[in-house]
């Protein structure tokens, strides 16, 4: 037994399967860049009206009657009237209309008046490559072309990539139309290689088996010189209404897309035109790059030992402000932690394989002249056009239909909907995505050429992707705003009353002189006393400012111990769950003999817990409203070492070995502070500390995991390290902002160190990484010099 093909599957395959008019020209515009033609090609030609050739069609074929010769001589009047003169080889339809046709002549005829020319000048094809090749689906001539092509660039020097892969897209061509006329050949034959095929031998109505309908490739003209090679490809019988309008939106939408256009590489590979009127291909003024309010590039690269890492820069063009960012080893591997085991994450990353991106972004609103923008509304029709993501582009050559308007693969619109404000959206986002066939094996096109298949290198690009635009550049572009917003509000209350005070000056002057020299003013007593009211009411808002600033600021303190609080409670009701779980876990182990050894010792084991959950709930404590609003001395090594001790079971339980470090081994170290929050700062640090050293032993099996905390009275320093994978010195500002962090989605609020920080300077202190020179920090300093 073997399986059995109906013909009608080939329509499956075929015009069923292709999505769109513009796709089915994809795939033929592909097989002749596969076949190694410099250009391509590819003309709509509509000879006669394509209604009036569907309805006379209808009348010729209804109820399958012969038409009689009046009849067809008023219809062959009306066509030859109809031709358009204007149209290739319109000469001979008039001719071949005004021969004697039968019915079935006159059938065919309307059938071929117009059709779709994909003409390239590639290899072409001989008459057992017609048979071996072309009619064999899912040959694997490609793939075998490609994996002998080991160095594969996409330019016109050296090898050239192989775009298809599958063996099907030849069937792109059932999208277009019923008919189909391949007329090929190679350098040194005689004669072209003919084949012809009806496709509605392979209708839906239908039993026929796929085997017991004949197509055969035959010998057809003689070639003027043996040297030509290439492919014709008509399409006739046609489905879609074709007009000039129709092709330039497709060209607008899609063909001018298909060809890389940040590139020059191959933009005129494609000539397309409607009947003799040639349709340029649209490709991205610079004008609108020069115009990006902020630019970034991007790739995934790997060194010679296989490590990846993803790095970049950005540039925010309205504040000239530029950063770099790159993350690899554990913080790399931690982003795939919804996407793969992170223990497993290297090598999914060398299977995606390496990648480039490009992203401009553009801020509408300041698209204007008093912004700086030259053509304000030729630049927003720019951005309208290109607007729609990132693009994706295989060896130059576009993977629909990512980036495309109806298309958000990487789910942009709806982050931003559901964070705050709608600041990056695919609207003002104009980029691309570069990968290619060799760097990339595992990113395939699905079948119905719709994006890429699903699986896990397709997920990890998106993960790093998305987490670029979210991570990196949205923080970058915050970042940026809230530094200028603040370098504005640096001007300062106390500035801005001298600055008021001495306006006021100028003005009271003014009047003076004004008196003084022109006594009939003195006249204008309500002038001169409207004009004091102003100055006084001025006085009296900024008053009213200062009072204000004063409330915020005391907010803000408010906010900080709130959020604390939460982040604390995030803690404690982690290691309250845990140690409960343990314990009704140890409940249950008991036997039904109470009082036997194992009872006493399972007891045991259950007051161990309980004493744990027991220290833990002493934390509380300081954390609680009345521990936490004033300020008191405070023996600073004490309240470390007890917060530490509150730990000794979590490190133990995940080997990490804690180090203390202190010259004045027996000495208090006192300090003006808030215990509570003091114990907040450590608690996040520790927190940190844990979860990374932890992904450490997983991901790089770290054995000698450990935190150091180092007391340098001398300097006023409470230095704290560990050995994890530390944090990348591009990030050292970053990570103290709000709702940054380096952990996956779920591990992180991105409030823990930005709290801190707050804390810190609430005390007249402050919180940073201890800058070494390298690329990696691995340790905070809490600096209470200033301590008050």
């Amino acid at each position: 037994m073997h399986f059995k093909v109906t013909a009608r599957t080939i329509l499956q395959l075929g015009a069923e399967l292709i999505s769109s008019d513009a796709i089915a020209f994809y795939e033929l515009i592909k097989n002749a860049f596969d076949a190694g033609s410099r250009k391509v090609e590819v003309r709509v030609v509509i000879r006669l009206p394509q209604l009036l050739v569907r309805d006379t069609i209808k009348r010729i074929t209804l109820d399958n009657n012969p038409v009689n010769n009046s009849v067809k001589k008023e219809i062959l009047n009306q066509l030859i009237s109809s031709i358009d003169l204007e149209t290739p080889e319109a000469s001979e339809l008039q001719i071949a209309l005004n021969n004697n046709l039968t019915s079935d002549q006159l059938l065919l005829l309307l059938k071929k008046a117009n059709y779709i020319l994909i003409k390239d000048q590639g290899e072409g094809m001989s008459l057992v490559d017609l048979e071996d090749i072309y009619l064999t689906l899912g040959t694997r001539n490609r793939q075998k072309q490609r994996s002998q092509n080991e160095n594969i660039v996409p330019t016109s020097e050296g090898k050239r990539p192989i775009l298809g892969e599958k063996g099907l897209g030849r069937l792109s061509v059932m999208r277009l139309g019923d008919g189909l006329l391949v007329e090929t050949t190679k350098a040194g034959e005689n004669n072209y290689n003919i084949l012809e095929i009806d496709w509605n031998m392979f209708s839906h109505d239908s039993d026929a088996m796929l085997d017991s309908i004949v197509v055969e490739p035959k010998i057809g003209t003689l070639k003027d010189n043996p040297l030509t090679q290439g492919t014709s490809i008509r399409i006739f019988d046609l489905k879609s209404i074709w007009s000039k309008e129709k092709i330039e939106a497709i060209e607008q939408e899609q063909i001018g897309r298909f060809i890389d256009p940040f590139s020059r590489t191959n933009r005129d590979f494609i000539t397309l035109w409607f009947n003799k009127k040639p349709i340029l291909l649209s490709g991205i003024d610079k004008t609108l790059f020069a115009n990006a309010h902020a630019s970034a590039k991007g790739e995934l690269k790997f060194d010679t030992d296989g490590n990846a890492t993803l790095l970049g820069e950005m540039h925010y063009r309205v504040y000239d402000r530029n950063k770099t960012f790159s993350i690899t080893g554990t913080h790399l591997a931690v982003l795939l932690e919804e996407v793969v085991d992170v223990d497993k994450a290297f090598a999914i990353l060398r299977s995606l394989g390496p990648f480039t991106f490009e992203l401009h972004w553009f801020n509408r609103r300041l698209l204007t002249k008093n912004q700086g923008v030259i053509d304000p509304k030729y630049v927003k029709e720019l951005v309208d056009t290109w607007g729609g993501g990132l693009m994706v582009y295989r060896d130059g050559f576009r993977v629909n239909p990512f980036g495309g308007p109806n298309d958000d693969w990487l789910d942009i619109d709806h982050i931003a909907l559901s964070s705050q404000g709608y600041k990056l959206n695919r609207r003002q986002i104009v980029g691309k995505v570069d990968i290619t066939s060799n760097g990339n094996p595992f990113l395939l096109d699905q079948t119905n050429r719709e994006g890429l298949r699903d699986n896990l290198e397709k997920q990890v690009l998106v993960t790093l992707l998305q987490y670029f635009i979210w991570k990196e550049l949205k923080v970058f572009l915050n970042a940026v705003q809230s530094d200028e917003q603040a370098n504005l509000a640096a001007l300062s209350l106390g500035e801005i009353e001298k600055r008021i005070d001495l306006g006021q000056h100028k003005i009271r002057q003014a009047i003076k002189y004004l008196i003084t020299n022109y006594p009939e003013l003195n006249q204008e007593t309500e002038i001169i006393n409207t004009i004091e009211e102003v100055l006084e009411e001025s006085s009296a808002l900024f008053k009213s400012a200062k009072a204000s600033a004063k409330v915020l600021e005391q907010r803000l303190s408010t906010t900080i111990n709130l959020a604390g609080l939460g982040l604390m409670i995030d803690v404690i009701a982690h290691e309250l769950n845990r140690a409960t779980h343990q314990a009704i876990k140890t409940i249950n182990t008991l036997p039904s003999q109470e009082l036997t050894q194992r009872t006493a010792s399972s007891m045991s084991t259950l007051r161990s817990q309980l004493t744990t959950l027991q220290t833990r709930l002493k934390v509380i404590d300081p954390l609680g409203p009345s521990g936490r609003q004033h300020k008191t001395l405070v023996d600073l090594k004490k309240l470390l070492q007890d917060t530490l001790l509150y730990h000794h079971d979590q490190f133990e339980r995940h080997r990490i070995n804690l180090v203390i470090e202190d010259s004045y081994i027996d000495q208090k170290w006192s300090i003006q502070a808030v215990p509570g929050m003091i114990v907040q700062v450590i608690e996040n640090l520790i927190t940190n500390s844990v979860y990374w050293l932890k992904q450490e032993q997983i991901i790089n099996k770290l054995s000698n995991a450990e935190i150091k905390v180092k007391i340098d009275r001398d300097r006023q320093f409470v230095l704290f390290s560990d050995n994890g994978p530390g944090i990348p010195v591009a990030k050292k500002d970053d990570i103290f902002r709000p709702f940054v962090s380096t952990k996956p989605p779920g591990e992180g609020k991105g409030l823990g160190l930005y709290i801190s920080r707050e804390i810190a300077q609430y005390h007249g202190s402050s919180l940073y990484l201890q800058d070494t020179g390298k690329s990696v920090l691995h340790t905070f300093i809490l600096d209470l010099q200033n301590n008050k």
